[in-house]
């Protein structure tokens, strides 16, 4: 009961899509200042499709990386960054990469409700014990 008031899981009637909504507003305001940071929406842009290391992130979305660091350590301390394996440098040093939690997200204004809606990457459902339990 506690996480329906937070989340609550949909199933998307014409793709069979599991959706989860956000319903708690600090959750939401969370995710829409991340988007509405161009830097930010680049870097979980730059992890949609494969878990990269900080570096090349910096790299492919040409952020500064004094910025970029404190914008990835935000991304990862509110969660909308997750760590997923490690890669080896050249120098032979372990590094971490990371991905986003989603694959989708919608974003809706209702007479000055926002209601969002994230579409979790498949991994993310099955290795969260929450999400399981949502999803029950």
């Amino acid at each position: 009961k506690f996480l329906q008031n937070l989340v609550k899981l949909e199933k998307a009637k014409s793709t069979n899509a599991e959706w989860i909504t956000i319903q708690e507003q600090e959750l939401a305001r969370i995710i829409l200042e991340s988007f509405g940071d161009h830097d930010k929406k680049d870097i979980l842009n730059s992890v949609l499709d494969k878990p990269r290391i900080v570096a090349d992130i910096l790299k492919n979305c040409k952020i500064p990386q004094t910025s970029g660091y404190r914008k990835i350590n935000s991304l990862i301390e509110v969660g909308l960054l997750i760590p997923n394996g490690q890669s080896i440098t050249p120098d032979g040093k372990k590094v971490t990469k990371y991905e986003t939690l989603f694959r989708n997200i919608s974003i809706e204004i209702e007479k000055n409700h926002v209601k969002i809606k994230v579409q979790m990457k498949k991994n993310t459902i099955k290795n969260s014990s929450i999400l399981q339990v949502i999803k029950a």
